[in-house]
């Protein structure tokens, strides 16, 4: 989804949350999400992003995942320490593409996330915890 996209949803977002909360305009929309338990729509499509290679991990996606989302133990025989939860970035070129494409955007998502994370053996539990860290997140955070 495109930047322009995702910043005209966030807008309805606030907006909705103005409506629902009985809010004035100039109120920070950090307050009103915290007050709700919302996070930003980016953040839930991130936290999609991320189920979505939770499950090609777990083998339950389609075939043309498998060959988009590759796992680093298939392209090399060292055995590291996340060899099987880190993801292959294959390359791609910054000057046209620069890193927006779901395979680039998702495979820094997966692979920055920590390791407890990684390897949690339910996928409505990584939901879960994917939903509160970014909810904790912003609740630290004054802006956003």
């Amino acid at each position: 989804m495109s930047k322009a996209n995702l910043d005209s949803i966030l807008r309805l977002q606030k907006r909705t949350a103005r409506v629902i909360l009985n809010a004035p305009f100039n109120l920070r929309s950090v307050d009103l999400f915290n007050t709700l338990n919302w996070i930003p729509f980016y953040m839930e499509s991130h936290i999609n992003q991320t189920a979505l290679i939770y499950k090609r991990l777990q083998g339950k996606t389609l075939n043309y995942l498998n060959e988009l989302l590759v796992i680093n133990s298939n392209t090399h025989t060292r055995n590291t320490r996340y060899c099987n939860l880190n993801l292959f970035c294959p390359r791609y070129s910054y000057a046209t593409e620069g890193g927006r494409s779901f395979t680039v955007g998702s495979f820094r998502d997966w692979n920055s996330l920590p390791r407890s994370l990684r390897i949690l053996d339910s996928y409505s539990r990584l939901k879960t915890r994917l939903f509160k860290k970014f909810l904790v997140t912003q609740k630290k955070d004054l802006s956003f």
